[in-house]
């Protein structure tokens, strides 16, 4: 029974990203955001939403990329939990278009117990979300975004699939590099996983992002407020990204009232077209670090 297989479950969802429930859904393709300097900044990353990922993150943010752009994210945890994900988007005269793909799944089999302890032998896991999203510019001052994500889970031997919403809002007040943004992610009815459904975790996060100069860069401050269906908790979320000349930048966040997750840094090393972005997310509890490699890619 599928029961057997919730401890490790539960494990997976202490390494969800920003929207982690107190009542693990097990869906950990949507709480594991894609993206190496998202989950460097904090997760704080809704104002700021300017590469591909903003798919998952806030469509909204697809509206201002030019061109054709292109992230792919590699990602290890404990227990050989790994996840992987490719996100393009194309700029079109009505807006950008934006298209991910993304599987966690563990690459070493799991132990699987009963409602004692002991062990019932392995099982396999895994979750691939594909997203679908649009967005433009309603105005000057604000972008929309929405879009539709396929999520199909499988734990041991039984198997998932459903639908969810995307949607969010950029709002650029007139202020100079001040920007506000608001997503809902993941909204849905849930899926049901040996004959027991079970809702997705639907986060609503919003917040804001200001850049000023610093020597010869640039300094970023984001900060976002999130909150998760399941969790009663309200996460602060806080993001800091020194960049010089799109060639260097660090990165460190932080995310408030979560068991496993507190800091996390980054750095992101620039050359011509392309970007190469690694997180580093130290876990608690002996859970060991999360490890995040990304490569960009913008084109004409």
């Amino acid at each position: 029974m599928l029961r057997r297989c919730l401890p490790v479950v539960a494990l997976l969802a202490a390494l969800a990203g920003p929207a982690a429930a107190v009542d693990p859904t097990g869906f950990s393709a949507l709480e594991l955001g894609p993206g190496a300097r998202a989950q460097a900044l904090g997760s704080a990353f809704s104002s700021l939403a300017d590469d591909p990922t903003a798919s998952f993150w806030n469509p909204a943010g697809l509206s201002r990329l030019n061109g054709i752009q292109v992230v792919a994210t590699h990602n290890q945890s404990f227990e050989g939990i790994r996840q992987e994900y490719a996100s393009f988007s194309k700029k079109y005269s009505e807006g950008t278009l934006g298209l991910s793909l993304g599987m966690v799944y563990n690459s070493d089999p799991l132990l699987g117990t009963d409602l004692n302890g002991d062990s019932v032998g392995t099982f396999g896991y895994h979750d691939v979300l594909a997203t679908a999203a649009f967005g433009f510019r309603a105005n000057e001052k604000l972008d929309v975004g929405a879009g539709v994500e396929y999520l199909a889970s499988k734990i041991d031997d039984f198997s998932a699939g459903g639908f969810a919403i995307n949607a969010g809002l950029r709002y650029f007040p007139g202020i100079t590099n001040l920007s506000v943004g608001a997503s809902v992610r993941h909204l849905g009815q849930g899926l049901t996983l040996d004959k027991a459904r079970s809702g997705l975790p639907t986060t609503v996060q919003g917040g804001l992002s200001y850049i000023v100069s610093a020597g010869k860069g640039d300094l970023t401050l984001a900060g976002d407020v999130a909150k998760t269906r399941g969790d009663p908790r309200t996460h602060a979320l806080v993001g800091l990204e020194y960049n010089q000349h799109d060639f260097l930048s660090l990165q460190a966040g932080y995310r408030s009232g979560f068991d496993s997750e507190a800091f996390s840094f980054g750095l992101g090393l620039g050359f011509s077209r392309f970007q190469f972005n690694y997180a580093m997310v130290p876990y608690k509890n002996d859970l060991g670090t999360s490890s995040r490699f990304a490569l960009s890619y913008k084109g004409d």
